[in-house]
């Protein structure tokens, strides 16, 4: 609303009220506490997916990782008649007896056989025959961040 004083002089506008809430104050103290749920479901969840983001961006590059941690275990050797699938298994079982082969992956040009849970794998040089050890995918730094992006936060902290 514009209000003239005096002929000459400038107008001033009033300043209007905003209209009042049905509820009083109470509408307002509604209002901050939405405000401040909000403001702090946000944050929460923007940490969750900021770790999912960061551990799977990480996982990507987990072959190439693992394989820099572990050069012993990539130390192939060349042969005219290298080893197949079968042939690795029967290396692995007789080299180590309690393992329960569940598969025989070609990785890197080595043989990685694992068991039947998918937490041990023996790695088979192709060429010699030999086994050149034995990893745990779920261990480590790269089985923390595997353990952390599957399965959550809490199952990555209590998990052994």
């Amino acid at each position: 609303m514009v209000q003239v004083d005096q002929p000459g002089t400038v107008a001033t506008k009033r300043r209007e009220r905003p209209a009042r809430s049905p509820w009083g104050r109470r509408g307002r103290t509604t209002r901050r506490w939405s405000a401040a749920v909000h403001r702090w479901l946000a944050l929460v969840i923007g940490a969750v997916l900021l770790v999912e983001l960061v551990s799977g961006t990480v996982l990507l590059f987990r072959p190439e990782l693992f394989a820099a941690g572990h050069p012993e275990l990539f130390a192939a050797t060349t042969s005219a008649s290298p080893l197949g699938p079968d042939q690795a298994v029967a290396v692995v079982q007789r080299a180590v007896p309690d393992l329960v082969v569940g598969n025989a992956t070609w990785t890197d040009g080595v043989w990685q056989v694992g068991n039947t849970g998918y937490t041990r794998n023996v790695y088979v040089d192709p060429g010699s025959g030999r086994v050149l050890g034995e990893a745990s995918p779920t261990h480590g730094v790269l089985g923390f961040l595997m353990n952390l992006h599957f399965t959550g936060v809490l199952d990555a902290v209590t998990d052994n």
